[in-house]
């Protein structure tokens, strides 16, 4: 992932979204940066923590019937209204 910080709101991924000139923001034609925590290394700490620390609480809780699972890549619409149906089902 590439950014500019002139524009908050808008990435570059080297795969998925690149820029049409490398290194280059199409916006403005400053020069792109890689974010500090963007490496290989960083993910793998990342996600050692994840399954170390917190992967084990998510599942001390789903054994007591606390977790649940929603499926975010539906509609925002349709994952709002999964929400609330869980949060009211613990009420």
């Amino acid at each position: 992932n590439f950014i500019f910080p002139g524009h908050t709101s808008f990435g570059y991924h080297t795969k998925n979204k690149p820029s049409k000139v490398d290194g280059v923001c199409d916006k403005c034609g400053s020069p792109l940066t890689q974010r500090k925590d963007d490496t290989l290394e960083s993910l793998t700490t990342r996600l050692d923590e994840y399954h170390n620390n917190t992967q084990p609480v998510i599942e001390y809780y789903r054994d007591m019937e606390l977790v649940r699972d929603i499926d975010a890549s539906k509609a925002v619409d349709e994952v709002y209204a999964d929400v609330a149906k869980h949060i009211e089902s613990v009420k």
